[in-house]
């Protein structure tokens, strides 16, 4: 029966304000020692799914450097060191990077990022019937053009391989459809009617 590795020694062999380093020395159950086993320890974070009244889906373009790449995204970002939870994060990140407001926000689901090297979660929360208020706060380092697509558009090139997204933007976006093809709201009725209509519900 597999067990828990049990860690018998831990240095912080890096540590800024945002990422940390843990350097682990770990000892397995049939007693053989790996050393060192690098975590990369970074906040938890969070996906939103922004659609408009006409669900329309509200995306942000931004350069990538580990990639060097011009990527599209959905709004994203990391959650206060203070406990913020999800929706509050999703509702700030939102206005922050695209100067959204939406009336609702829902948590609708979480994933590990790589649970063997990173030690967060990546939540997904889904933003209804969003409306521009046209201010933004972007962060010193941060350059974002904010994108208006067509919901059935997107996800077709999502699905086609022409519009690549990140794995864990990928992920949000499916727990965001699948919710809305399980909800049983009847405002989202003309939504799901379109999604079925386009072959875009999983």
């Amino acid at each position: 029966m597999l067990k828990p590795w049990r860690v018998t020694a831990s240095t912080t062999t890096y540590h800024d304000p945002w990422l940390k380093v843990r350097s682990d020395t770990c000892l397995r159950a049939d007693g053989h020692c790996i050393n060192p086993y690098h975590v990369l320890e970074y906040p938890d974070w969070v996906n939103v799914v922004v659609l408009t009244p006409a669900f329309e889906i509200v995306l942000v373009r931004q350069y990538r450097h580990a990639v060097a790449e011009i990527l599209l995204e959905l709004p994203c970002g990391a959650l206060t060191s203070g406990g913020e939870d999800p929706v509050s994060g999703a509702a700030r990140e939102l206005q922050e990077e695209t100067g959204y407001v939406a009336a609702e926000l829902i948590q609708i689901g979480s994933a590990r990022v790589n649970p063997a090297t990173h030690s967060n979660t990546s939540w997904t929360v889904l933003a209804l019937g969003a409306e521009s208020l046209g201010e933004r706060r972007l962060d010193a380092n941060e350059e974002i053009e904010v994108i208006l697509c067509d919901l059935l558009a997107f996800v077709a090139g999502v699905t086609g391989g022409e519009q690549p997204l990140q794995g864990m933007h990928m992920t949000s976006l499916w727990m965001a459809l699948h919710w809305v093809s399980s909800s049983q709201r009847p405002d989202l009725a003309p939504l799901r009617q379109r999604l079925a209509g386009g072959g875009c519900l999983p």
